[in-house]
């Protein structure tokens, strides 16, 4: 997906807004690392270092990251997908807003092994993405509308349920261990 990041930094400041509650969720201390995944136009990632920790952000969007790198020349960005990245340094947090339904649900291991990588022993995660359910009936609809030409509609997003994300993590979390 290409984003018009001009646009989006113009015309939906209410989607970092609502990401400061999550900010309050994750409780970042001064002085920790944290890595902002998804982390767009960098304006969370600039609330993290204000806050005092030491921020960075991963976002797979050339077009984001430049206005981040802009607004934000003393922080670390970094272009990566959320499904295959890798730090230079473990982190103690990763926050993450309205990015990670962007992901497929296949690729859901995948992000949920990197973050576990990404942490320091002990470390968190808070994160807010769309929920179960989430615009059903518009791709009720699309997949109506699909069906009847014929074609197969795929959810591009991932809803999940707070339970399943909980076994994801649990899961995850086991296997890492195992491999230790």
């Amino acid at each position: 997906m290409k984003w018009d990041a001009d646009t989006y930094t113009q015309e939906f400041p209410f989607v970092a807004d609502y990401g400061r509650d999550v900010l309050g969720l994750l409780d970042a201390a001064p002085g920790e690392r944290v890595l902002d995944l998804g982390c767009g136009n960098g304006v969370l990632t600039r609330a993290l270092a204000d806050a005092g920790c030491e921020a960075c952000g991963v976002d797979l969007s050339p077009e984001l990251l430049s206005v981040a790198r802009a607004a934000h020349p003393d922080l670390a960005f970094f272009e990566a997908d959320a499904a295959d990245f890798a730090l230079p340094h473990q982190v103690d947090a990763v926050f993450s807003n309205a990015a990670l339904h962007w992901v497929s649900a296949q690729r859901q291991p995948a992000v949920a092994r990197c973050v576990y990588r990404a942490l320091v022993d002990g470390g968190r995660l808070a994160f807010e993405c769309g929920g179960f359910g989430n615009n059903a009936p518009i791709h009720e609809a699309l997949a109506g509308a699909f069906a009847a030409r014929g074609l197969r509609y795929e959810m591009p997003f991932y809803f999940p349920t707070a339970d399943y994300v909980r076994l994801r993590m649990r899961a995850v979390k086991r296997k890492h261990e195992r491999e230790r």
